[in-house]
């Protein structure tokens, strides 16, 4: 009988992958299973089918095993703290029970990790996204196995359990060195290392490549040969701080690559495989696909692949050149391979980049595993931070960065396309040729945002809270601006703004008004005459009753506030513009007293096809005689899901369905969208 290779079950394993990632690709997008059609007729006769096959079986398996089980809505069952994460107010606890994790939000912090509780709750599921190219909560939790959030839940009892992460968490509790605690224990940055390393793309880089750890082994490994330890001793010792590793960082998916990528590299030297380093690459994710499952719906996951693949299958191409130019072709060579998801460069990171990783991964994340063991060394931490911190705040000063609209997965691929294409240029010509073709992709979408889609309004879903954008002509205007608000123009490559139009000072119309401010170009701020807003660096005007705003071919007319009412609802701005072929009115948060001051002095001048509800819907809005001398069509409420208001009350949405209104609701609709182009007016929805 002929021997079994055992090198034959991977070889050129990567073709079998590639097809796989279009697969799970598809699960997203159905779309992608065109372009798994195309690489299998190209790739026909490379394709391994028996070990295709078991894949996809595999793959298919574990899904139908953990993901597709049915969850029941209603629950009496005994579930285990697997997590915990404490905020201000309250603490997120995750719970398990068999092959489900759930969350479970509680006010209190009579639980803790390895406890165990029998309850009787509601099982909610997370939403999918509902803002456009916004968060999607649905599929960010599913990435991490959680399935839902448990409500209206009640605890029967607690008792006390055992948890593995128990030393993990008593040591984390006794350091207070941020930098042990984000590099070594991967805990969340504090807000101004996140911001500084954000806007430098670093934190990203390194979550995703764990290219500090992939240091820290080398170092290792120079050092073991220095002191003549044995290739088993060391190998011993490299598995050990592995371990290590993974366990003080809850097995950090780019640890837990690097470790198996190391296992592989041992099992093949013991047993002389050949496998080629692609194959290993594939190999790895296959592992980590398999033992996770849930996996395929982690954007971290097909980015570490992504990245790593790219400098695999293109390093060879610059292996021959200077370390230092390496380290450069490296950093944008990933800065390439990242732009589909973060749509921007900063200029100031592909210049230094290989400066600030060599300080981050030789210098910074070494001594913080050794101020973890010896905590004297916390001062050369803290001064080397320091300076670190420092250096980048004075680079930020001068940094330029190049802002896109974000991509839809259209795009990504065509911008994937297009830089493959672009490497492999033979002149010049080709290169400046191809670069030219990449740029026109990237700016593509946020010319046709920004310059050739016409009239478009979003009433974006800030959850409980108002933020809508309109755009009139050439006129970027924004309604109100909580939560998400600054985040949706970015995504859609808004960065200068006419006019800021802030109804009244409550935080849920403010609340990211002064970043919006700080952060984007801001021509006008507009806010009501007998407000105190309590913003700054920004160019304000107060607007009352009868103030005009005057566009290219259109006006915003203003209907309040008629006078002070000394009441911060009642003093909103109320106003009317035409968008597309439609009249749109805004109410802030006006309340009856306002509204009856509106109907005496303008009557049937309110006449408008569509009303944004004011006050989220509330009962103290919304008179049937303010309706009806307005007389909409359409009406549009931004409201939060399950909010604690019960908004909309009950009375306004039977008064809408009354007058026949068609209504529109962010609770249930998500981000809602009206636009008019080629003469007609087209409404949708984000959910």
């Amino acid at each position: 009988m002929k021997k079994l290779d055992p090198t034959s079950l991977f070889d050129k394993i990567y073709f079998e992958s590639f097809a796989l990632c279009f697969i799970i690709l598809s699960f997203h997008e159905i779309w992608m299973l065109i372009c798994l059609l195309v690489y299998l007729i190209y790739v026909r006769k490379k394709i391994h089918v028996k070990r295709f096959i078991s894949m996809i079986i595999s793959v298919l398996s574990l899904m139908q095993i953990f993901i597709y089980n049915e969850v029941d809505e209603y629950i009496e069952l005994e579930v285990k703290v697997v997590d915990v994460i404490k905020y201000d107010t309250y603490q997120k606890l995750t719970v398990k029970d068999g092959l489900n994790k759930y969350h479970m939000y509680t006010y209190d912090d009579k639980l803790d990790i390895g406890d165990q509780c029998y309850i009787k709750a509601y099982i909610e599921p997370y939403d999918h996204q509902r803002v456009p190219f916004g968060f999607d909560p649905y599929n960010y939790y599913l990435s991490k196995g959680v399935k839902g959030k448990i409500t209206n839940y009640e605890i029967i009892h607690i008792k006390d359990g055992f948890s593995i992460y128990k030393i993990r968490n008593d040591l984390l509790s006794q350091i207070d060195e941020k930098y042990v605690r984000y590099l070594v224990f991967g805990e969340k940055a504090d807000d101004d290392t996140k911001h500084i390393y954000q806007n430098l793309d670093i934190a990203f880089l390194l979550n995703v490549s764990g290219i500090h750890v992939f240091a820290l082994m080398i170092g290792v490994k120079k050092i073991c040969f220095n002191f003549n330890v044995s290739d088993k001793n060391r190998v011993i010792m490299t598995c050990i701080l592995y371990g290590v590793l993974l366990y003080l960082s809850k097995f950090d998916l780019s640890i837990l690559r690097l470790s198996i990528s190391y296992l592989i590299i041992i099992i093949t030297k013991k047993y002389s495989l050949k496998i080629m380093s692609i194959d290993r690459l594939c190999l790895t994710f296959m592992i980590l696909l398999l033992t996770n499952i849930y996996l395929i719906y982690s954007v971290s996951f097909l980015m570490m692949f992504i990245i790593i693949l790219a400098i695999d299958l293109i390093g060879p191409i610059y292996q021959k050149q200077p370390i230092l130019i390496q380290r450069y072709l490296t950093s944008i060579l990933i800065v390439c391979v990242l732009l589909p998801f973060q749509n921007h460069i900063n200029l100031i990171y592909i210049v230094f980049a290989p400066f600030i990783m060599l300080y981050m991964t030789f210098i910074i994340y070494p001594l913080s595993v050794l101020t973890l063991i010896f905590e004297d060394m916390s001062m050369i931490l803290r001064f080397t931070t320091n300076l670190y911190e420092n250096s980048l705040v004075y680079m930020h000063t001068f940094s330029y960065t190049l802002r896109f609209h974000a991509f839809n997965h259209v795009f990504k691929l065509s911008i994937y396309i297009s830089f493959v294409y672009l490497l492999f240029s033979q002149n010049t010509k080709q290169i400046m040729k191809r670069i030219i073709i990449l740029i026109s992709i990237l700016s593509l979408p946020m010319i046709y945002f920004n310059h050739i889609e016409q009239d478009m309004f979003y009433m974006i879903d800030v959850g409980q809270g108002d933020g809508a954008y309109m755009k009139l002509d050439d006129k970027h205007i924004v309604i109100d601006a909580f939560k998400g608000t600054q985040a949706f123009l970015e995504n859609h490559g808004v960065y200068e703004i006419d006019y800021l139009i802030l109804t009244h000072s409550d935080i849920d119309h403010i609340y990211e008004a002064q970043d919006i401010i700080n952060e984007l170009e801001v021509d006008t701020v507009i806010v009501n005459a007998h407000d105190d807003y309590g913003l700054s660096n920004a160019h304000i005007k107060r607007y009352q009753a009868n103030d005009l705003i005057i566009l290219n071919n259109r006006t915003i007319k203003f209907y309040n506030p008629i006078q002070n009412l000394n009441d911060s609802n009642n003093n909103s701005l109320a106003f009317k513009v035409n968008i597309g072929d439609l009249d749109f009115l805004f109410c802030g948060d006006i309340e009856i007293e306002a509204e009856n001051l509106m109907i005496e002095t303008y009557d049937t001048k309110l006449k408008s096809d569509v009303i944004k509800i004011a006050h989220h819907g509330s009962n103290t809005s919304t008179s049937r005689k303010f309706i009806e001398k307005v007389s909409p069509t359409y009406a549009l409420i931004s409201v939060g899901k399950n909010n604690k208001y019960d908004f909309p009350a009950n009375e306004t949405i039977n008064l809408l369905n009354q007058y026949h209104i068609k209504t529109y609701r962010t609770d249930i609709n998500g981000t809602i969208i009206y636009t008019y182009k080629f003469k007609r007016g087209k409404w949708r929805y984000i959910l």
